[in-house]
């Protein structure tokens, strides 16, 4: 338990934290102005409250697609490689074990995010939370490359 190191691990998972919500407000923002957008060029106003409403259930339908899936399952992989890298660099004496750690967290955390998202298709977020164990110990192993 020596090996363990609780700098790394906490630096580790605020990084995938901090990178899955600064690109998830990214994601989310472009796709709100998408429907906004389109929301427009149908004459709809948002302004008001039934023009509020109409935006909601578009922007509901849009976090069920697949190029929006795609892209937040991306950038979560991504963000667990970088908190994998991070975590190890911080932890050098054990490296994996501490980064398994962080993974084993945004597992856990993936999980629990399953029950938030209803209109996010359930298979593929079990998936992309399980794909964050791995990721994030490939990021380790990025690191120990160079």
């Amino acid at each position: 338990m020596e090996q363990i190191s609780l700098l790394a691990v906490f630096a580790g998972t605020a990084v995938a934290v901090i990178l899955s919500l600064l690109a998830g407000m990214t994601l989310g923002l472009g796709f709100a102005a998408d429907t906004a957008r389109e929301m427009r060029e149908r004459g709809q106003d948002i302004s008001e409250p039934a023009g509020e409403e109409a935006f909601d259930r578009a922007f509901d339908e849009v976090s069920g697609k697949p190029d929006f899936v795609f892209q937040i399952m991306l950038v979560s992989v991504l963000s667990s490689v970088v908190s994998g890298a991070v975590t190890a660099l911080l932890a050098p004496e054990a490296p994996y074990l501490n980064a398994a750690i962080v993974g084993a967290v945004g597992v856990a955390v993936g999980l629990a995010g399953v029950l938030v998202m209803p209109n996010f298709p359930r298979v593929i977020a079990i998936a992309g939370a399980f794909a964050t164990l791995p990721a994030t110990l490939a990021g380790a192993w990025v690191l120990s490359l160079a």
